[in-house]
Protein backbone atom coordinates (compact mmCIF):
# COMPACT_ATOMS: atom_id res chain seq x y z
CA UNK A 1 0.00 0.00 0.00
CA UNK A 2 3.02 2.24 0.42
CA UNK A 3 4.15 1.51 -2.63
CA UNK A 4 0.98 2.54 -4.66
CA UNK A 5 0.25 5.66 -2.10
CA UNK A 6 3.96 6.83 -3.26
CA UNK A 7 3.10 6.07 -7.16
CA UNK A 8 0.00 7.94 -6.37
CA UNK A 9 1.68 11.08 -5.25
CA UNK A 10 3.60 11.59 -8.21
CA UNK A 11 6.81 9.32 -6.99
CA UNK A 12 8.72 8.37 -9.63
CA UNK A 13 9.04 4.39 -9.59
CA UNK A 14 13.04 4.98 -9.63
CA UNK A 15 12.89 7.02 -6.32
CA UNK A 16 11.05 3.58 -4.74
CA UNK A 17 13.20 1.14 -3.23
CA UNK A 18 12.27 -2.08 -1.60
CA UNK A 19 12.75 -5.37 -0.85
CA UNK A 20 11.10 -9.22 -0.31
CA UNK A 21 11.59 -11.59 1.70
CA UNK A 22 10.22 -14.59 0.28
CA UNK A 23 7.72 -14.54 -2.57
CA UNK A 24 5.92 -11.23 -3.67
CA UNK A 25 6.21 -8.52 -6.24
CA UNK A 26 5.18 -5.25 -6.87
CA UNK A 27 6.26 -4.89 -10.31
CA UNK A 28 3.93 -4.27 -13.38
CA UNK A 29 3.07 -7.33 -15.24
CA UNK A 30 4.77 -8.12 -18.66
CA UNK A 31 2.22 -7.91 -21.29
CA UNK A 32 4.55 -9.64 -23.95
CA UNK A 33 4.95 -12.70 -21.28
CA UNK A 34 5.56 -15.55 -22.83
CA UNK A 35 3.20 -18.57 -21.91
CA UNK A 36 4.62 -21.86 -20.47
CA UNK A 37 3.91 -25.56 -22.20
CA UNK A 38 1.27 -27.92 -21.20
CA UNK A 39 4.01 -30.41 -20.95
CA UNK A 40 7.28 -31.51 -21.74
CA UNK A 41 10.28 -33.60 -20.99
CA UNK A 42 13.65 -32.46 -18.69
CA UNK A 43 16.12 -34.04 -18.83
CA UNK A 44 18.87 -33.03 -16.05
CA UNK A 45 22.01 -34.36 -17.78
CA UNK A 46 24.51 -34.55 -14.37
CA UNK A 47 22.11 -36.81 -12.77
CA UNK A 48 20.64 -38.68 -15.71
CA UNK A 49 17.32 -38.13 -14.75
CA UNK A 50 14.53 -37.31 -17.58
CA UNK A 51 10.97 -36.49 -15.85
CA UNK A 52 7.60 -35.51 -17.80
CA UNK A 53 7.03 -31.86 -16.22
CA UNK A 54 2.95 -30.25 -16.01
CA UNK A 55 2.15 -26.80 -14.75
CA UNK A 56 1.10 -28.54 -11.55
CA UNK A 57 4.31 -29.61 -11.01
CA UNK A 58 5.78 -25.60 -10.45
CA UNK A 59 8.86 -24.35 -11.34
CA UNK A 60 11.76 -26.11 -12.30
CA UNK A 61 13.54 -25.73 -9.05
CA UNK A 62 10.24 -27.71 -7.83
CA UNK A 63 10.40 -30.32 -10.07
CA UNK A 64 13.89 -30.98 -9.66
CA UNK A 65 13.42 -31.02 -5.62
CA UNK A 66 10.39 -33.39 -5.64
CA UNK A 67 12.56 -35.67 -7.44
CA UNK A 68 15.67 -35.88 -5.58
CA UNK A 69 18.08 -33.37 -7.78
CA UNK A 70 20.19 -31.45 -6.62
CA UNK A 71 20.23 -27.95 -7.07
CA UNK A 72 21.38 -24.37 -5.41
CA UNK A 73 18.69 -21.92 -4.63
CA UNK A 74 18.00 -18.72 -2.38
CA UNK A 75 15.17 -16.48 -2.56
CA UNK A 76 12.79 -18.97 -5.49
CA UNK A 77 11.44 -15.71 -7.01
CA UNK A 78 14.18 -14.76 -9.41
CA UNK A 79 16.11 -12.18 -7.36
CA UNK A 80 19.12 -13.38 -6.35
CA UNK A 81 20.55 -15.68 -9.18
CA UNK A 82 21.56 -18.40 -6.51
CA UNK A 83 19.81 -21.11 -8.54
CA UNK A 84 21.35 -20.02 -12.13
CA UNK A 85 22.05 -23.30 -14.17
CA UNK A 86 23.29 -24.11 -18.14
CA UNK A 87 20.71 -24.85 -20.32
CA UNK A 88 21.50 -27.13 -22.96
CA UNK A 89 18.43 -27.52 -24.72
CA UNK A 90 14.64 -26.10 -24.62
CA UNK A 91 13.39 -23.08 -23.87
CA UNK A 92 11.91 -21.41 -20.60
CA UNK A 93 9.53 -18.66 -20.02
CA UNK A 94 8.88 -16.77 -16.49
CA UNK A 95 5.56 -16.10 -14.88
CA UNK A 96 7.30 -13.02 -14.25
CA UNK A 97 9.97 -10.94 -15.37
CA UNK A 98 12.98 -11.98 -12.76
CA UNK A 99 15.17 -9.23 -11.39
CA UNK A 100 18.25 -11.06 -11.40
CA UNK A 101 19.59 -11.14 -15.17
CA UNK A 102 21.36 -14.84 -15.70
CA UNK A 103 24.25 -15.41 -18.01
CA UNK A 104 23.42 -15.91 -21.73
CA UNK A 105 23.09 -20.23 -21.99
CA UNK A 106 21.50 -19.95 -18.15
CA UNK A 107 17.99 -20.11 -16.76
CA UNK A 108 16.43 -19.33 -13.53
CA UNK A 109 15.53 -22.56 -11.88
CA UNK A 110 13.19 -20.55 -8.58
CA UNK A 111 11.11 -19.29 -11.39
CA UNK A 112 11.53 -20.85 -14.77
CA UNK A 113 9.18 -23.39 -16.38
CA UNK A 114 9.44 -25.06 -19.85
CA UNK A 115 8.36 -22.41 -23.05
CA UNK A 116 5.22 -23.41 -24.84
CA UNK A 117 5.89 -25.49 -27.55
CA UNK A 118 8.62 -27.06 -26.11
CA UNK A 119 9.27 -30.76 -26.18
CA UNK A 120 12.46 -30.99 -24.18
CA UNK A 121 14.80 -29.13 -21.99
CA UNK A 122 18.08 -30.50 -20.53
CA UNK A 123 19.54 -28.54 -17.67
CA UNK A 124 23.59 -28.93 -16.65
CA UNK A 125 22.27 -30.45 -13.20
Amino acid sequence: SIYSGLIDTGVAKSNIFYEFFGGGSIEDGDPNQTAIAKHAQIHFAKSDITIEWTPDQGTLLELAEKNGVQAMFSCRVGNCGACSCSIKSGQIAYNKKPSYKPNDGHVLLCSARPEKDTDSITLDL
